[in-house]
């Protein structure tokens, strides 16, 4: 089944009138001092409407986890939904999406502390920095990128994507590349958008898959899209697909069968090898052609969530949602498939990012 909102599968499951999406965040007294140096963050979305939206951090070399550190730091919750995790290119600041709440923090990577927020958000869903006074955010439900200056927590403008409507509006994921940043279009959407940050205008538009949500750089410089297929009015597989960004046309398509549900697709820091989830973790070389037979590491009564791969040592982290309402567990996984730790952290871990590599 594939699901086209702003919630995310936890998320449907989990739908409560008991609570508002509206928080405000008023800062307490901290009751934990971090100063970390590298390791693993983890946005855990909680449950929607429920407000229960965690962050987590994992030292890779000592493997300890620590639960809720933006509430242990800041001394106030997260928020409703925390959708997505990004990073500033010297790795300072990490901006934390926090979809249902229509807000996004800016906290210190090593300390947790907040140093900014945007707010007043329609749907967010992913942030691109552009620059030291530019950044994109991309929404559910809405026909317009907004544009944000970083530097001073404003929003500055937005780009309206042409013939998206706002009631199945949808621009997703986002890969900065030759200049140019590349937008996948999601929910009820087949395209990918190519925007030159100089002017802030779209220049190419090429029709994809429907529903491309996930992808990745390969070392070639080529974009990998995994596409989810099937919405509403419209039947069609799931799709792996290889595009040429400079000729916004695609070069491979690898069709899945019709029962497959692919999604959190990844790449290794050799950007040579592709991962994916579908029941299983899926792996193949970019420049296969055919997709794989058999799964990396198998599902073990599981139900993966998402997964992330270190840009350092290419450990694959993969979240398990059990049963989308208590803590879920990240196993971590060596590239060669085998398991390493496992630890506990919020509702739903669905997005992650890497403390101490400058992106």
């Amino acid at each position: 089944m594939k699901l086209i909102c702003t919630l995310s599968a936890a998320a449907m499951m989990c739908v409560s009138t008991l609570l508002s999406g509206c928080m405000k965040w008023e800062h307490g007294e901290g009751v934990h001092d971090f100063d970390v140096e590298e390791g693993l963050l983890i946005a855990c979305e909680g449950n929607f409407q429920y407000g229960n939206a965690t962050l987590s951090y994992y030292d890779p070399a000592t493997r300890t986890v620590e639960n809720e550190v933006f509430l242990r730091a800041n001394g106030m919750k997260l928020g409703d939904v925390a959708q997505s995790v990004t990073l500033d290119p010297d790795g300072k600041r990490a901006w934390i999406v926090v979809n249902n709440s229509h807000v996004v923090f800016a906290i210190d990577t090593h300390t947790f502390v907040e140093r900014g927020r945007i707010t007043g958000l329609p749907s967010p869903r992913y942030m691109h920095i552009v620059s030291l006074t530019k950044a994109y955010i991309t929404q559910l439900w809405s026909n317009s990128i907004i544009i944000v200056n970083p530097s001073n927590y404003t929003t500055t403008g937005a780009i309206t994507v042409p013939g998206m409507t706002v009631q199945t509006g949808s621009t997703e994921q986002m890969i900065g590349l030759n200049g140019y940043v590349y937008v996948a279009c999601w929910s009820y959407q087949n395209r990918l958008l190519r925007i030159d940050p100089e002017t802030d205008r779209i220049t190419a538009t090429l029709e994809v898959a429907p529903q491309p949500r996930s992808m990745v750089v390969d070392y070639q410089g080529r974009i990998w899209l995994l596409c989810d297929g099937s919405y509403p009015g419209q039947t069609d597989a799931a799709h792996l697909q290889c595009v040429d960004p400079e000729k916004m046309e695609v070069v491979s398509d690898y069709q899945f069968d019709m029962s497959s549900t692919p999604s959190s697709l990844r790449v290794d820091p050799t950007r040579r090898r592709l991962y994916w989830i579908d029941g299983d973790v899926w792996e193949m070389s970019v420049d296969e052609t055919v997709l794989p037979v058999m799964p990396t590491i198998g599902s073990r009564g599981t139900l993966y969530y998402s997964l992330y791969v270190s840009p350092v040592s290419g450990d694959l982290y993969l979240a398990d949602a059990i049963d989308y309402q208590q803590p879920g567990i990240v196993y971590r996984y060596s590239a060669e498939g085998e398991l390493i730790d496992e630890f506990y952290v919020g509702v739903n871990p669905s997005s992650f990012g890497w403390i101490g590599v400058a992106k």
